[in-house]
């Protein structure tokens, strides 16, 4: 059985669509990246998930229950991080964990005692006197107490945070994640996570633009852009050029060798100006929605 099934999930806030006819499912040990600029709908459809939203139309399912009428028995085996977790800045770590396995019969303090221990987070350490990186590993903590088989992660190593902290915290995730548990983390794009993702699920404006898998993607890939240049040029042909594409004043396509086959093949083309640029996921992901080969 599928962990989440979504069905032409549809959510409006006062007449504006943040969700648009959703589709997708999860399947056990999947690890899914939902990825997408700010407002493209990721912690709506992380809210409709945990049944804290309802849907304007179409279905939600977690482990085969419906997300809103089921949501007590989902929560109960679903572990969920916030984009902006509620912590209690008078509270300590501890505290905290006692307040979670007072509602979660999947808790248990042994549990919590031994998340505290490997996070290296002080029991009696006040939220206020914690640094952001241990908040941040208090509220992960609070998300794996009950030892959940769907772990939800809204923004879990946003871009504002320094690249160690986000780093550190992947690190304690991967340490506590059980080959089973289910994975959706979301990001603005699909190779931010720092720990490694099986799947991404592309939103823009609310619609899902590409879903795929990340093992089958060529990278590390350029993106390189030529004027004066032909999109027919046979030199493109013997470069395994792919995602070619004509513009007004030149061509585009993606290249996944080395600078030794790409700087002599440039040089033959003549171009009249050109950027090379690192292609990420997100632009792999969007080709093979098209129907190229990534």
């Amino acid at each position: 059985m599928s962990v989440v099934d979504v069905d032409r999930l549809t959510k409006s806030f006062d007449g504006r669509q943040a969700l648009c006819a959703v589709t997708f499912s999860l399947q056990p040990g999947e690890r899914l990246v939902v990825a997408g600029a700010p407002g493209c709908g990721r912690t709506t459809l992380c809210r409709v998930l945990m049944g804290i939203l309802a849907p304007t139309s179409g279905s939600a399912r977690v482990f085969g229950h419906d997300a809103l009428l089921g949501g007590r028995i989902c929560r109960q085996r679903t572990g969920y991080l916030p984009a902006q977790p509620r912590l209690q800045p008078e509270l300590d770590a501890a505290e905290h964990l006692r307040q979670r396995l007072a509602y979660s019969p999947r808790a248990s303090a042994q549990r919590a005692g031994q998340l505290l221990e490997r996070l290296e987070l002080p029991a009696g350490l006040c939220v206020r006197d914690m640094t952001p990186l241990q908040q941040r590993l208090l509220s992960l903590a609070l998300a794996l107490c009950a030892q959940p088989e769907l772990l939800i992660l809204d923004e879990p190593f946003p871009p504002d945070v320094p690249a160690g902290a986000n780093a550190a915290l992947a690190r304690a995730l991967e340490r506590e994640l059980d080959a089973r548990t289910t994975l959706l983390v979301t990001a603005a794009h699909a190779d931010t996570p720092p720990l490694p993702m099986t799947r991404a699920l592309l939103l823009r404006a609310g619609r899902v633009t590409a879903d795929g898998a990340l093992e089958r993607l060529r990278l590390p890939c350029r993106r390189v852009t030529l004027r004066g240049v032909r999109a027919d040029a046979p030199e493109l042909t013997a470069l395994r050029a792919f995602g070619v594409r004509s513009l007004p004043d030149g061509v585009s396509f993606f290249f996944d060798g080395g600078p030794d086959e790409l700087l002599p093949a440039l040089y033959a083309l003549h171009p009249q100006a050109l950027t090379v640029e690192e292609a990420g996921a997100d632009d792999l992901l969007a080709l093979a929605q098209e129907g190229e080969t990534p």
